[in-house]
């Protein structure tokens, strides 16, 4: 880059952000190095008064976030780095040297704690794994990949549609000189400053459009567990003597928005995919939630448990969703995405870790708009609403079937003699007993539901009635 003579303000950054030394000595990298005009068109745009006006945080968020492990040249880009070899024409992303670490935040008790993110989705024992820093991942649309995946220039510029599709670009920078080799990896020269991407959980954290979504995460999903190593190292490095904890979103999520890892089956399938979110904007959250999830119940603290995780997991993909995909692209919960892409989308951005939508509308979930919905969103049918989950809930949920369902409140299951009781059985699916009205023998746990299944069955009819 010295050499090239148009890299003056990048190697001054490089210099402040501390990675000179790492640049100028062995290893093996891809590097995609914004030129000077680059950096001039950067500090323009924000206002920013040259490279003086960027401390050394800032420019590690360029230098690093450019800055991907192992050399590779386009050709190789395009391809999925799999553990069993090369998989072509299906990456995207590559993880770069770029990492958080430890931030201030806000824990569910309301006080500032130092936090990092899960760097795992939790699968109920797992959700951070030592050594490993979480780092974020930079996307880049190269022909081979967009060819064989069926995109074309209008899925590339839906989200940077002030950049042209060149068939290589990385985020919103076209590539102007690729493949140039060094003695320590190849360099792509760009054509934008490209600055580290927030991922889904920070852009969702810092803006105020999604609030009403994220509360949905704050008071139900996520929690906060010391994180031993990280305070350990965290308290040698500042002298200080501050915990670290570790912010966890549930097991019954699709995934966590915090962890920029993908799935890690295996170690580099962040390559070849990422997550997804349709995210709706307060408005439209807070009509849904008055008009159906809260029709039955007084205030968002009232609603089960199960109906927020239904929802949330129902705008989750664990998957790349692209603009032209809406339809044939499933979310956790199996349902394509509802969304018209011209209209209903008012926010579009590809993050760190994923792809996220801002949404005028919610996601109409099978469990909420369907016949299941109605006696899941209400109080009153809550012994029904178990019932059915046991076998029929995703056969009557399905919104491409027809049903009828004659609703039998708890008041009149009780009249019956049908009634939940927690102290016949630690498993909450055979925790009922029956008590005849005559007086004759009480039936418990897989007995009376074998006869409360029946009950329930002859009010389910398939069809419209």
């Amino acid at each position: 880059m010295e050499k090239k003579g148009h890299f003056k303000t990048l190697l001054a950054a490089i210099d402040k952000a501390g990675y000179k030394r790492t640049l100028a000595g062995a290893g093996y990298w891809t590097f995609f190095a914004p030129t000077d005009s680059a950096f001039d068109a950067y500090f323009k745009a924000n206002n920013i008064s040259g490279l003086a006006g960027l401390d050394s945080i800032a420019c590690r968020k360029i230098v690093t976030y450019c800055l991907v492990y192992n050399a590779f040249k386009k050709e190789r880009l395009g391809d999925y780095q799999a553990n069993t070899g090369w998989v072509p024409n299906t990456g995207f992303r590559r993880r770069t040297a770029y990492y958080s670490g430890v931030y201030d935040g806000v824990n569910n008790d309301g006080q500032t704690v130092k936090m990092i993110a899960s760097n795992r989705n939790n699968n109920g024992a797992t959700f951070y794994i030592d050594a490993d820093y979480n780092n974020k991942y930079i996307p880049y649309f190269v022909n081979n990949f967009m060819t064989a995946k069926t995109l074309t220039a209008a899925d590339y510029n839906y989200f940077y549609p002030n950049t042209p599709y060149t068939g290589f670009n990385v985020a919103n920078a076209k590539v102007t000189e690729q493949d140039v080799p060094a003695e320590n990896g190849v360099i792509h020269v760009i054509d934008h400053v490209i600055s580290a991407l927030p991922g889904l959980d920070e852009y969702i954290s810092n803006n105020p459009d999604y609030s009403e979504f994220k509360k949905l995460f704050d008071r139900y999903l996520v929690s906060y567990a010391l994180n031993p190593t990280v305070t350990n190292n965290y308290r040698l490095t500042t002298g200080g003597n501050a915990n670290v904890y570790t912010k966890l979103y549930a097991a019954t999520l699709g995934f966590s928005p915090n962890n920029e890892n993908f799935m890690k089956l295996t170690d580099n399938d962040g390559q070849q995919n990422c997550y997804s979110m349709f995210v709706p904007t307060n408005a439209a959250m807070n009509a849904y939630m008055s008009n159906v999830l809260l029709e039955n119940y007084t205030s968002l603290e009232t609603l089960p448990i199960s109906v927020v995780t239904d929802f949330v997991n129902a705008h989750m993909w664990q998957s790349a969703v692209w603009p032209s995909k809406f339809a044939t692209t499933f979310n956790f919960v199996n349902e394509e995405a509802r969304f018209n892409p011209a209209v209903d989308v008012v926010d579009k951005k590809i993050l760190s870790n994923g792809i996220f939508y801002g949404t005028s509308k919610v996601q109409e979930a099978n469990v909420f708009s369907s016949v299941y919905g109605k006696a899941y969103l209400d109080p009153q049918f809550s012994m029904m609403t178990s019932l059915l989950n046991q076998e029929l809930k995703f056969t009557i949920s399905n919104i491409h079937q027809k049903y009828s369902i004659f609703l039998i409140s708890n008041a009149t299951l009780n009249a019956a003699g049908f009634f939940v009781d927690p102290t016949v059985d630690n498993n909450p699916f055979l925790q009922w007993r029956y008590i005849p009205s005559n007086g004759g023998s009480q039936l418990t746990g897989s007995s009376a539901l074998v006869r409360l299944l029946r009950v329930i069955y002859l009010h389910v009819i398939p069809g419209w009635m």
